[in-house]
């Protein structure tokens, strides 16, 4: 008997991710499941036409995987392969056909509550928790007609994906940090000032912010505290002041950030993306 197929929608950013999934869910269901993820080197062979592989793994899968990120959700790709999907749910419960199952798998700060539609019609799961994915691979496991106790350890695979889930979503961590220290128009400036001190060889590098809102500036230090916590950025405030401007007066704050500039220059799509 051949193989059924799951097809894993991805986009290539998050590679290692599908990656890990299709290998836990191959793992899993040895033998019945073939896991089509574009990017693995396997499901679409050099030389082949990339789009038919891609419109025959839609056609002939058995189930569709969604990784969901608060980057991939914008990407016209996850989309047309959801499409494609359920217009084949239309038309096989119209046929009194059997149901295909659609798994939005969260992560990165996606989670199913905040999905856009149509996914959010979708019963989505966080990766992130163990108890969600073992449902998931339950609704694998009867699409594809397996029994039994399912062998994988989700708290384990949960681990792995939150630590990918950590590293995914640092580049928007680092531009909520930026946009509360640097105004819109000069982060180009900033981040050609980090290529310059990367190029210079400089590990360690400092800046001085002049008249930050107290209250960014206390937003900007509870992100490097939590959320960037051991990147190797640290902010101090050196003079408070009071500020007179054309919304009147407020108290503002002048900031030094030490920091790795390299962390900026690494996530610079991130930071000018819209």
């Amino acid at each position: 008997m051949s193989a059924k197929i799951v097809f894993l929608s991805h986009i290539h950013e998050e590679r290692e991710l599908a990656l890990l999934l299709k290998s836990a869910i191959e793992d899993e269901f040895g033998g019945f499941v073939d896991v089509f993820v574009s990017s693995d080197g396997v499901s679409i062979s050099s030389g082949a036409n990339f789009l038919k592989k891609i419109e025959q793994g839609l056609t002939e899968c058995c189930a569709g995987i969604y990784l969901i990120s608060p980057k991939s959700v914008k990407r016209s790709w996850i989309h047309f392969e959801l499409g494609a999907i359920w217009i084949r749910n239309i038309l096989q419960v119209a046929s009194k056909g059997k149901e295909i199952p659609l798994i939005p798998v969260c992560h990165s700060g996606s989670t199913p509550s905040n999905l856009p539609s149509p996914l959010n019609n979708l019963n989505g799961i966080l990766g992130t928790e163990s108890n969600h994915l073992e449902n998931a691979f339950l609704s694998l496991q009867a699409t594809v007609g397996g029994r039994g106790k399912l062998k994988t350890n989700f708290d384990q695979l949960a681990s792995q994906i939150t630590t990918l889930s950590d590293a995914y979503s640092i580049g928007q961590k680092i531009r909520n940090l930026l946009n509360l220290l640097v105004p819109a128009h000069g982060q180009s400036q900033f981040l050609d000032f980090c290529i310059q001190q990367v190029d210079a060889g400089t590990k360690v590098s400092s800046l001085t912010i002049d008249q930050t809102p107290i209250e960014d500036g206390a937003k900007a230090r509870d992100i490097v505290r939590t959320e960037l916590s051991g990147r190797g950025i640290e902010i101090t405030s050196t003079t408070t002041s009071m500020a007179v401007g054309n919304q009147g007066t407020k108290w503002v704050e002048d900031l030094k950030m030490i920091f790795p500039a390299s962390l900026f220059v690494e996530h610079k799509d991130s930071i000018l993306s819209k």
